[in-house]
């Protein structure tokens, strides 16, 4: 009976201690749990507050890259531009790019800034700024220019083949049907029979082999210096459409000589008033940087301007969009002898001066502003083609007509500077030169438009969502579209 006793008495202390155990391990799980479910309801509350933040911002740039397109777009066209200032003469809009991210809409301010500098020349300008204007001169309506693959110094006299491009755009304001195309190689380099020549067409994909014409009186193959292709079965390129012709060049002889092979392309129609003068230069062998003189008998010159100095550039504060801006610019013109004989500069055959320039519209030369190699030079005669009108003039530009004479030694320099004022506005100002020689049986040796001057108006633009700032950027005008220089989203 005891032991029976016992063994009750045992069950009844092993049920406890299991329910003790099963008591404790609730106890354990509520400790457990409790925090674990806790702190997963706040995740997820975070995790939702996160989301919205993250909606909040995504809708905040989505909003703010709408304004700085809308912005942009009104700075596409002149006369959009125009009428935004005057339906908004504070410069301030409140508008709605972007629907629901803004419901209150989004404020833009547009202010000028004059700390920015408005006055640029072509060097400084980024290339979308602006497109070269048509030449001054209706004869010269393709223009080549021709560039070459290879141009180390001091290149070993067996290296070629080289690869040539000549680039021909057509700079008038119609389209033109251009008929050949001339290269004249240096001597001791002929035209690639084993390469092949192609011509990309303005689409910029589409590329066709052509074959350049035999030598005169000759058959396959050309052999001279001067090789022709025949493209007047090309569609006419159209106005600021452009051709690339590629090819190569190998030597003629066993190696090349030492020196400087220079290059020289032109185009019809227009003959030698579109000839690119000696250019694409290969440097073969031990020639000095600074020695630029031709391999050959040939004459041939470099001629270039440029701007040297913009100064007195004086706002006169006029209300935005556009300002009037008053500025010196100090122009420099080079002439460098790359053939093997002297170059007599001056007046030669039916032309009547040495150097004809045709400022920018509306800008004047300075009186006894000229000098050439350092020392003054009597001023040229300055008029405005077509009548006695004095300059500035609204619609025709002033031209100088230098009838001075001058030698430049083969591998000289020469240098002409004078200075010319303007009251300006937004818009890009080009030069057109013409040098006469009387070495070059041809027209006169042609820049194309060149030197050119930029003037821009600035802004500082800020766009604003519910008081604050979702993103600003400065914005430079000129007299045909706008660029947005950069902007920060807030």
């Amino acid at each position: 009976i005891q032991l029976q006793g016992a063994s009750k008495e045992m069950k009844s202390i092993a049920r406890s201690e299991k329910g003790a155990t099963a008591m404790l391990m609730v106890m354990a799980f509520m400790a457990l749990a409790v925090p674990l479910v806790t702190s997963m309801l706040a995740l997820s509350g975070a995790l939702a507050v996160d989301s919205r933040v993250k909606t909040g911002i995504l809708k905040r740039q989505y909003c703010a890259l709408g304004a700085v397109e809308y912005v942009r777009y009104l700075t596409l066209d002149p006369q959009t531009w125009a009428d935004w200032w005057a339906a908004h003469p504070d410069g301030t809009e409140t508008m709605s790019p972007c629907a629901d991210g803004a419901p209150n809409g989004i404020i833009i301010t547009i202010t000028s800034d004059p700390n920015s500098p408005a006055v640029t020349d072509e060097d400084d300008a980024p290339d979308n700024l602006f497109l070269m204007p048509p030449p001054a001169y209706s004869s010269r309506r393709i223009q080549p220019v021709k560039t070459v693959e290879t141009t180390d110094e001091f290149l070993s006299a067996d290296k070629t083949p080289f690869t040539y491009t000549i680039t021909l755009t057509n700079r008038s304001d119609s389209g033109v049907n251009l008929n050949k195309i001339h290269d004249a190689l240096p001597p001791g380099l002929q035209y690639d029979c084993a390469g092949t020549s192609t011509i990309l067409l303005p689409d910029g994909v589409t590329q066709q082999t052509w074959a350049p014409d035999p030598d005169p009186g000759g058959e396959g193959c050309p052999t001279g210096q001067e090789t022709v292709w025949n493209v007047n079965s090309l569609p006419p390129l159209q106005s600021g459409e452009s051709v690339v012709l590629t090819f190569q060049a190998t030597r003629s002889g066993a190696i090349l000589a030492d020196g400087n092979y220079c290059n020289e392309a032109w185009a019809e129609p227009g003959d030698e008033n579109t000839t690119t003068g000696k250019t694409a230069t290969v440097k073969v062998g031990l020639v000095a940087e600074d020695y630029n003189v031709c391999v050959g008998s040939d004459a041939g010159v470099a001629v270039k301007k440029r701007v040297t100095n913009i100064q007195g550039v004086i706002p006169s504060g006029s209300s935005p969009p556009t300002e009037t801006y008053q500025l010196e610019v100090e122009y420099t013109i080079t002439m460098e002898n790359l053939g093997a004989i002297p170059l007599n500069l001056g007046p030669s055959g039916p032309t009547s001066y040495g150097m004809r320039d045709l400022l920018p519209l509306g800008f004047c030369y300075v009186a006894s502003s000229a000098t050439y190699q350092a020392v003054s030079l009597d001023d040229p005669q300055v008029n405005i083609p077509g009548g006695n009108t004095l300059c500035p003039d609204s619609d025709t530009r002033q031209q100088l007509d230098w009838d001075f004479t001058g030698q430049i030694l083969s591998g000289e320099i020469r240098t002409l500077t004078y200075t010319a004022s303007a009251v300006t506005t937004a818009g890009a100002y080009w030069s057109d030169l013409l040098v006469n020689f009387s070495e070059f049986s041809g027209p006169p040796t042609y820049t194309w438009p060149t030197a050119a001057i930029i003037v821009r108006d600035h802004f500082d633009v800020v766009a604003t969502l519910d008081g604050k700032s979702i993103v600003n950027f400065d914005l430079s005008v000129g007299s045909g579209s706008g660029t947005i220089d950069g902007y920060v989203i807030d």
